[in-house]
């Protein structure tokens, strides 16, 4: 049997079969252009087809500016409606990110689909967004969980387009590019391999108006330290922005750390390549799981607001009655300034430390599995330091 002589339902099997999707698709092109006088001009063209351009002229044309994920001043670093990306080597949080972008998303009343090709159910992920502060309410109605273990196809993407509708336009987050290449067969490191499954699946879930994630790995070559592994072609399909995730200060489930992300590609130019984009906080010690988006070399939004700044010296002279075995953690400590402090806010507190920190005015260890932080006198803070913070 020829291309030509398959009925909609056989190619519909073919096209599940991931080793003949692209070799069937040419086929149906040349099928589709063989009787050219028995079909529109536009019918034929496609997805090739002149587009009107009207509509979107006779509107307020403005620059394209990101939405999602969204720093305490306000600038976000994903953009709606286009591919982006997230890429770090295993276990530094990427993950942990893109599931604030769904946090985000989800108290604007938006929906997520999440495509899980990592773990072997939606346990993790149920667990994180709950200790995140999600209600288990919303998480049923707006998380909307993928789990697959058969290739992606034009055929299954375009019934999870159908299946996501009722809902607008969803964040899609794949997690992860490598495994869902390898799902499908496909190598990383191969230009047409990578763009043969950005076209069935996050160029399709794009056109259908949705914001796709893309969580990848970052690469060992040197002349290419902001990209993730693998093809240019992972490059190429970034519509949106790209950020490289590095770990500054390690975290775990009961000590927080930092995260650094650097912008790799901004296709709208808002944000410089090769330039810090946000500092991510991830503190786990207060009632849930807090991830704070910093904007680069500015305290946070508390901090701008004078609490932190005014809790320095406190914060300061908790750890420095301590004594040279340090202050350990970091609810004690809170709970000592507070006793001191009247009025002191935990998320000040935090910003303090933080702060104190940065300036190397304290030192912090994070301990093992289990230990609490300690936190250790280093220097008496300065009216410089103070300075340096408001500059």
């Amino acid at each position: 049997m020829t291309a030509t002589d398959m009925t909609p339902d056989e190619w519909a099997v073919a096209l599940d079969e991931p080793e003949h999707l692209e070799a069937e698709r040419i086929a149906s092109i040349d099928a589709l252009t063989a009787e050219p006088a028995a079909m529109s001009i536009d019918d034929r063209l496609g997805t090739w087809a002149l587009r009107d351009l009207a509509a979107r002229l006779a509107g307020d044309v403005q620059r394209t500016v990101p939405t999602i994920l969204r720093r305490h001043d306000g600038i976000a670093l994903f953009y709606a409606g286009k591919v982006n990306g997230l890429h770090a080597d295993s276990g530094i949080g990427k993950s942990l990110l893109a599931l604030a972008a769904a946090v985000e998303t989800m108290n604007r009343g938006g929906h997520v689909a999440w495509l899980d090709l990592e773990d072997a159910d939606e346990a993790t992920a149920i667990e994180r967004l709950l200790a995140m502060g999600v209600p288990a309410e919303t998480i049923a109605r707006l998380f909307h969980y993928v789990n697959p273990d058969e290739p992606a196809s034009y055929t299954r993407t375009d019934a999870l387009v159908d299946a996501l509708a009722p809902f607008g336009s969803v964040l899609a987050v794949v997690d992860s590019v490598g495994e869902a290449l390898g799902l499908n067969g496909l190598g990383e490191n191969d230009d047409l391999d990578v763009d043969t499954w950005a076209r069935i699946l996050p160029k399709r879930l794009e056109r259908a108006g949705h914001t796709v994630v893309l969580i990848d790995h970052t690469t060992k070559a040197a002349d290419n330290p902001l990209h993730p592994s693998g093809s240019k072609r992972k490059r190429a399909l970034i519509t949106g922005s790209s950020w490289l995730v590095e770990q500054a200060t390690s975290f775990d489930r009961e000590h927080p750390g930092k995260l650094k992300l650097t912008c790799a590609k901004d296709r709208h130019g808002n944000h410089p390549r090769g330039q810090v984009g946000a500092w991510v906080h991830v503190d786990p010690t207060g009632t849930h799981l807090e991830l704070l988006v910093e904007a680069p070399g500015e305290p946070s939004a508390a901090t701008a607001a004078g609490g932190a700044v005014a809790l320095l010296r406190p914060v300061l002279a908790a750890i420095h009655k301590a004594g040279p075995e340090g202050f350990a953690g970091l609810a004690n400590l809170r709970a000592a300034v507070r006793a001191r402090t009247k009025g002191a806010r935990n998320t000040d507190i935090d910003d303090a430390v933080r702060l104190l920190h940065r300036l190397d005015v304290i030192h912090q260890d994070t301990g093992g599995p289990g230990k609490p932080t300690t936190f250790r006198w280093l220097r008496d803070l300065t009216d410089a330091d103070i300075e340096e913070i408001l500059r």
